[in-house]
């Protein structure tokens, strides 16, 4: 087996037997596991230290008890992403991570319609607007839920898919926000936010993968940073 995960510090590639449930693969629990430990031994490689934060030990213990979930034949691959980003984000101090572009995404990438809006973890712990698209929003609204879950909860989750200091995951975060929630299986269109004041707003309009590529370039040069999604030729 070659493995699906893509480190950006070394490249791996796949060639899987796949299935597939509404435009999202799901691979193997057997292939799923011996690829997160292919993960691994090639972070053990190539860091300095990869077990700075969390001993080898501990780690060990949680990795164990993320793959304990696994209890079915086979996991979904955002789920499986999902794990092997976090699981990396303890292992780095944020120049090792996930490269989540896999082409096996693409299809659900391009189905999935994505929340109108980037945000901020403020100083105060709340989920602060920066940026969106719908009327309705305005920057610096403050946010508490998002379809009747805590937007810090929510926040944070994206958050930890990214080593390094709070600031840098934060930031990670704040620019990607409506990307990363396409790996959070509970979040899904259409989107209705509780804002700090207890007022409901139903969004009006979610964003396919076209308009949240114009939305997240927007004010980052192209040389700086670039999302497309590549239609697959085979």
């Amino acid at each position: 087996m070659k493995p699906i995960l893509l480190l950006l510090l070394t490249s791996c590639f796949i060639n899987l037997n796949l299935s597939y449930a509404q435009n999202i693969p799901y691979i193997s629990n057997r292939d799923a596991i011996n690829d997160l430990e292919h993960l691994i031994e090639k972070i053990e490689q190539v860091h300095y230290n990869p077990y700075f934060k969390i001993d080898k030990k501990s780690f060990q213990i949680l990795k164990d008890s993320v793959t304990g979930l696994w209890n079915q034949d086979s996991i979904s691959l955002t789920a499986f992403m999902e794990d092997a980003m976090q699981l990396t984000a303890l292992l780095s101090g944020g120049h090792t991570m996930v490269d989540w572009q896999n082409e096996l995404l693409f299809p659900a990438l391009l189905e999935y319609k994505f929340i109108p809006l980037k945000a901020r973890l403020n100083n105060n712990g709340w989920v602060e607007i920066t940026q969106t698209k719908d009327s309705q929003l305005k920057e610096g609204m403050l946010i508490k839920s998002i379809n009747g879950i805590s937007a810090k909860v929510l926040y944070q989750r994206t958050m930890s898919y990214v080593g390094g200091l709070e600031a840098f995951k934060n930031a990670y975060a704040a620019d990607l926000f409506p990307l990363l929630l396409f790996f959070n299986p509970e979040i899904k269109a259409p989107y209705q936010l509780e804002l700090s004041n207890a007022k409901t707003i139903d969004l009006k309009n979610a964003l396919s993968v076209q308009e949240l590529q114009e939305f997240l370039s927007a004010d980052q040069a192209e040389e700086n940073y670039s999302f497309k999604i590549l239609k697959h030729k085979t």
